[in-house]
């Protein structure tokens, strides 16, 4: 078993690796104050890597509400994050876009996923620890938006190569944004791009399932409640049973480490099933090397062995 145990080490030497590589991520954001009031879309100049706090002006009824915006880069792409406050209460409203698609779905590899739940999570966190805000609750509504950011792409390919066309690819995606390309589109030739138009293919239900799922592994200390609003809408409770409990900030702080290092030790199957699966891949792809029953179990205790040292050297 010296072969497999070589294989072992490689793959989580690897992993490893990876893992460290990303703990460079943030943690929390610094929060820029502006102070300033805007009113109908006037909004503050983003400045990136950094979240802007500001108030959104209510002429109506003459009130003032919190707003948080983060511009951070993750894959390649621009991503704008919003917290607003939907009235003045607990509770806030989360959506986010990228700069260049808008909704559009974007195909983020496995790094720049874990990247971008890991953004948002700060994002939110570190909203939520400044001194007057009382965020409890978050509501999310996923977009419906069925198109895709490659389907943009090839739309604005062809309507640079229409005769029609007087735009340059720059002033094409600096003037419209996400689903008002196809509307160009449609303006050029007479015809939707695609058979099913930008409106009729909803992706909301995938959305949220998969944004239900980012935000259980990185906000340990939010509950996700599935029952608001209609069937895709969600919303996050901050979990609020240590403090209703007479536990003070320190206190509180310290039985959240403690949870989040149980929910870690719960998924540690999960995770040695996990390599297991991909070492077996490894080793029938690159050595056409088919594992039988004993030998797999061998394997599971070799990577339960190593994984649990790996752990144990970070703490």
């Amino acid at each position: 078993m010296e072969f497999l145990s070589h294989q072992i080490n490689e793959v989580l030497h690897k992993e490893d690796h990876e893992e460290h590589k990303d703990e460079t991520s943030p943690t929390y954001f610094p929060i820029v104050d502006t102070k300033e009031t805007y009113y109908y879309e006037d909004k503050p100049e983003l400045v990136p890597g950094t979240i802007v706090h500001y108030f959104q002006g209510i002429i109506d009824s003459n009130e003032k509400r919190h707003r948080f915006v983060l511009l951070q880069v993750v894959g390649g792409l621009s991503y704008i994050f919003r917290l607003g406050e939907i009235s003045p209460s607990q509770t806030y409203g989360l959506n986010f876009k990228t700069d260049e698609y808008e909704y559009a779905a974007v195909n983020l590899s496995e790094k720049d996923q874990v990247a971008l739940g890991k953004t948002i999570a700060a994002f939110i966190e570190s909203v939520s620890l400044q001194k007057d805000i009382d965020m409890q609750e978050i509501n999310i509504s996923p977009a419906n938006a069925g198109y895709t950011a490659e389907e943009i792409e090839n739309c604005i390919e062809e309507i640079l190569a229409s005769p029609g066309n007087k735009l340059s690819k720059e002033e094409i995606t600096s003037r419209y944004k996400g689903f008002q390309i196809f509307d160009v589109y449609h303006k050029l030739f007479n015809k939707d791009f695609n058979d099913k138009h930008y409106n009729d293919r909803n992706k909301a239900p995938a959305r949220a399932r998969y944004f239900k799922n980012m935000f259980r592994k990185y906000l340990p200390g939010w509950q996700i409640d599935g029952d608001y609003g209609s069937f895709v809408d969600f919303s996050l409770i901050k979990k609020k049973v240590l403090r209703e409990g007479g536990l003070g900030e320190e206190e509180t702080d310290q039985m959240m480490v403690r949870l989040n290092e149980t929910y870690r030790n719960i998924q540690g199957p999960m995770v040695v099933e996990r390599e297991v699966e991909k070492i077996k891949e490894m080793l029938a792809r690159e050595h056409k090397y088919h594992l039988n029953d004993e030998q797999e179990n061998i394997l599971r205790k070799n990577v339960e062995r190593m994984l649990g040292a790996i752990y144990s050297s970070k703490k």
